[in-house]
């Protein structure tokens, strides 16, 4: 994965990664998760953890089906509502809903 060869690379140690992926298809979701928390285990992750069935140190393991319990947007539409919730849009003012 070219993405973890780029994580691999740079010392994110205390980094704040968010895992955000553009592919339609959720087929690879949870290998990719576990992937990533796996490569930047010295890093801050939101969500913090992975779900219960999810192991970073254990990618063959399939856990419950793809997406479960993973809030990722599902379309360009639902991006907005996902940083608000996971509390990047409030803090760092990407969007701005006023009408001034």
């Amino acid at each position: 994965m070219v993405v973890c060869t780029f994580l691999e690379a740079y010392d994110l140690k205390d980094k704040v990664i968010i895992p955000f992926f553009t592919y339609g298809a959720t087929t690879y979701l949870n290998e990719s998760m576990q992937k990533i928390y796996k490569v930047t285990s010295t890093s801050r992750h939101i969500p913090e953890t992975l779900p219960e069935d999810l192991d970073a140190e254990d990618i063959t393991t399939p856990g419950r089906p793809d997406d479960a319990d993973i809030d990722m947007p599902g379309n360009a539409n639902g991006t907005e509502g996902w940083l608000h919730r996971i509390g990047i849009a409030v803090r760092s003012g990407i969007f701005n809903t006023s009408a001034d």
